[in-house]
């Protein structure tokens, strides 16, 4: 959104992006950035599965501050659960 913190404002409106970008650069887009896209940056047969588990759907409709309050319940990294949130 480009907004602050409170959801007030914005900044450089035009240089917004939908959440499914967003998600899309951090993931595939930070694994082409690292020569990593064969084995990172997407769920799929044959790739490290080095992923979080998310409190919430960023995708349901609402709010976006709401992502703001959406906490990370598990972290995989190469199939073994390391993090369990309390």
């Amino acid at each position: 959104t480009r907004a602050d913190l409170a959801g007030d404002g914005g900044w450089n409106l035009a240089e917004t992006v939908d959440l499914a970008t967003a998600v899309r650069a951090a993931t595939l887009g930070s694994a082409y950035a690292n020569f990593t896209e064969d084995r990172r940056g997407s769920i799929a047969p044959g790739k490290d599965a080095d992923l979080i588990v998310l409190s919430r759907d960023l995708f349901e409709p609402g709010d976006p501050r709401a992502i703001l309050d959406t906490r990370v319940t598990h972290t995989v990294v190469a199939g073994d659960v390391v993090h369990r949130a309390s």
